[in-house]
């Protein structure tokens, strides 16, 4: 079900931020539509079906070697089309850079049921299953990672959290393989941690 949970129990309550959810998708669409970004569904070039996750829908690509997911927007938590999007550009530039072998690119912006997704394009990793929280610790550390708790890791001045089995798969190859995490500098005066401030605030 790609539909979000409604706050609130009343009838009154659901109808009015049902009505906030869907004015938000509308100004995301606009703005995608406006920035030249957005994507009608049936034009994507997806295949058959691979997974799903409380914020994403996986699929194949129909070239076979890539995957395309597409990532639920957050705006509904931000409130902010931009604000939101320097954020999640600044997760996937992070990602990109400390995980090249499972590079994101964004191919724009689509609309699916009642929500929009970014739509993006990853290599598809030949794997058997998930990694193990000990293939993560030893991979990571092969990639020169430093650990601060089971699912935490730095480098290169950047934190990554949420590194478990859930989101690393374990590769034929035998290397592990990051697909999904978040990430932040950890310079607590970086630009981004100043827009989360205000978020907070």
């Amino acid at each position: 079900d790609l539909c979000f949970a409604n706050i609130g129990t009343t009838p009154r309550r659901k109808k009015r931020n049902k009505k906030i959810l869907d004015e938000i998708q509308e100004k995301i669409k606009k703005f995608a539509i406006r920035g030249g970004e957005f994507i009608e569904f049936n034009d994507l070039p997806i295949g058959s079906y691979i997974s799903h996750g409380n914020e994403s829908r996986v699929f194949h690509d129909k070239n076979g070697e890539d995957v395309i997911k597409l990532c639920r927007h957050r705006t509904e938590v931000i409130n902010d089309v931009m604000t939101e999007r320097i954020i999640q550009m600044t997760r996937y530039q992070i990602h990109n850079r400390l995980f090249p072998e499972t590079q994101v690119r964004i191919l724009g912006i689509t609309q699916f049921g009642d929500h929009c997704f970014y739509v993006i394009r990853q290599k598809y990793i030949e794997s058997e299953r998930e990694a193990t929280e000990e293939e993560i610790a030893s991979g990571m550390q092969k990639k020169g990672f430093t650990q601060l708790s089971f699912r935490t890791y730095s480098k290169n001045g950047y934190i990554v959290d949420d590194v478990v089995p859930k989101n690393v798969m374990f590769g034929k190859d035998g290397n592990i393989y990051v697909l999904d995490a978040t990430f932040l500098p950890e310079d607590e005066n970086s630009p981004i941690f100043l827009i989360l401030d205000y978020l907070s605030s």
